[in-house]
Order: structure tokens, then C-alpha cells, then sequence
């Protein structure tokens, strides 16, 4: 492979991350007009640990 087919391969992925990206926000958007139609908190704390301790153990399956 060239550099600069590894380069093209970087770009391709990061442009792969910036939709899911987008994809999540979406998503995230929807989460919080769904709380505010319920009225409940928009700030989950223990949901917050729970995301990111999924993160964390999903980041270190993949030994990241």
C-alpha cells in the first residue's frame, strides 16, 4: 500500500466517524426533546457512567 493510499484510507475513516458522529448527536437531540415532552431531568448521572463505562470496556476490548 502507498502512502498515499493510507492516507486516502485515514481520510475515508475519519469521514466515517464524523457521520456517526452526526448520527449520534441526532440521536442524542431526540433523547433530549423526548425528556423535555416527559418533563423528567435532562442531566442522567447514573446514565452518564453507564455510557461511558460501556465505552471504556468496549475501547478496551479493542485494546485501545
Amino acid at each position: 500500500m502507498t502512502l498515499q493510499e493510507v492516507r486516502d484510507e485515514i481520510d475515508q475513516i475519519d469521514r466515517e466517524i464524523i457521520a456517526l458522529i452526526l448520527k449520534r448527536t441526532r440521536l442524542a437531540e431526540k433523547v433530549l426533546m423526548e425528556k423535555r415532552s416527559e418533563d423528567q431531568p435532562v442531566n442522567d448521572e447514573a446514565q452518564n457512567q453507564i455510557v461511558l463505562k460501556r465505552a471504556a470496556e468496549y475501547a478496551t476490548e479493542l485494546n485501545l
